[in-house]
């Protein structure tokens, strides 16, 4: 099987991202983040929407495109997957607008919780070694809310199991580090 034009469809989508980030000067992980997450998603059998999603997903977030910019080149489906785990930030409370946008992603689909665990599920091992308490804290909050919301959906996913044995793993390195007891359970 030639991957040739499954490949350039999603290389355009990296090059997209890339010109939208170097226009606005991010300097974060994002770019190679975004390329985990995208190939983590092709990888595992799914449509072309959702794994230029994945190539996509922090595009919001991290530059200043229009949605009705970004809709000139992407097509609704991929727009809305995006737009459901975007965060909101003018919400003003972290533990509120993880809230908001993981109820987003859950009235949303199946497929937007999966983007968000992947996003997620990606960025663990970088938190697990943190030793920040307040960073420790709201990624503890973090996990268990999403875990926690979107377990009746996607708790037989390979992603979902994934996350949910690197949050035990996270627990164990926050223990051990001191930053948290290990059985927090929050009220949600």
């Amino acid at each position: 099987m030639d991957n040739r034009d499954t490949d350039s469809k999603y290389e355009e989508c990296i090059y997209f991202l890339a010109d939208k980030l170097k226009e606005n000067n991010n300097s974060s992980n994002t770019l190679i983040h975004s390329i985990r997450v995208g190939l983590k998603i092709e990888k595992d059998g799914y449509d072309a929407n959702l794994v230029k999603a994945g190539f996509l997903h922090d595009i919001f977030e991290d530059t200043d495109i229009k949605i009705s910019e970004f809709k000139k080149y992407y097509n609704d489906e991929i727009t809305d997957l995006i737009l459901s785990g975007t965060a909101n930030y003018n919400i003003q409370d972290d533990k509120k607008i993880l809230l908001d946008m993981y109820t987003r992603c859950l009235e949303h689909s199946k497929e937007a919780l999966l983007l968000k665990c992947y996003d997620i599920e990606d960025k663990m091992q970088y938190y697990k070694n943190s030793i920040d308490k307040d960073v420790v804290l709201l990624h503890d909050y973090k996990y268990q809310l999403f875990l926690t919301m979107s377990k009746k959906t996607i708790y037989k996913y390979t992603i979902w199991k994934q996350m949910e044995k690197e949050y035990k793993e996270c627990k164990k390195q926050w223990h051990k580090n001191g930053l948290i007891k290990g059985d927090e359970k929050y009220e949600f």
